[in-house]
C-alpha cells in the first residue's frame, strides 16, 4: 500500500502555491461563503442607494443600516471585497467542513468524511478551487501532522 505522504506529494506535485481554507480577497470564496456578498434591496424607493453588503454578525446577519446602502452594485461589491479582507485579516471569518460522500482530492482516500475547500494556482495564475480536502490533509498541510497510524 503506497505511503499516505507519497499519495499526497504525487497529487501535489505539479501543483502550485497549495492552500486549504478560504482565500483572502477572493471572490469565489467570498460568494462561497455567503457573507459579504452584496444583494439589492427592491423595497427601497427610486433614487434610493438599494445596493448592500450581507455581513455577519453574532447570531447570524444584521440588518442593513442607511449607512450600509450604497448606490451603485459596483460601489456595494468594493465595499463587500474590503469587509471580507479586513474580516480575513482579523481571523473573523468563520468557515466550518463539510461532509460529503466523496473521497479526499489530495491524498485519494476513497472514505468520506469532512472536507475543506483547497486552492492552488494554475500555469497563468488563476486560483483553482477544490472542495475535497480530507481534515487529514488540511492538518498535514499546515503542521506535518500525518494522519493517525500513518507514522
Amino acid at each position: 500500500m503506497e505511503r499516505y505522504t507519497e499519495r499526497v506529494d504525487s497529487r501535489l506535485k505539479e501543483l502550485d502555491a497549495v492552500s486549504t481554507g478560504v482565500c483572502p480577497g477572493c471572490d469565489t470564496c467570498r460568494e462561497d461563503h455567503g457573507e459579504f456578498v452584496v444583494e439589492e434591496d427592491d423595497e427601497r424607493e427610486p433614487g434610493q442607494n438599494a445596493w448592500y453588503v450581507v455581513t455577519p454578525y453574532p447570531g447570524g446577519t444584521r440588518k442593513a443600516t442607511e449607512a450600509d446602502y450604497y448606490r451603485t452594485e459596483a460601489e456595494a461589491e468594493g465595499a463587500a471585497r474590503k469587509t471580507f479582507a479586513d474580516a480575513w485579516s482579523n481571523c473573523e471569518v468563520e468557515t466550518e467542513a463539510s461532509f460529503r460522500r466523496g473521497g479526499c482530492g489530495i491524498c485519494n482516500s476513497p472514505l468520506g468524511g469532512n472536507f475543506e475547500v483547497w486552492h492552488w494556482l494554475d500555469a497563468d495564475g488563476a486560483i483553482q478551487h477544490e472542495y475535497d480536502a480530507c481534515i487529514d490533509c488540511v492538518h498535514y498541510l499546515a503542521n506535518g501532522t500525518l494522519p493517525e497510524g500513518e507514522e
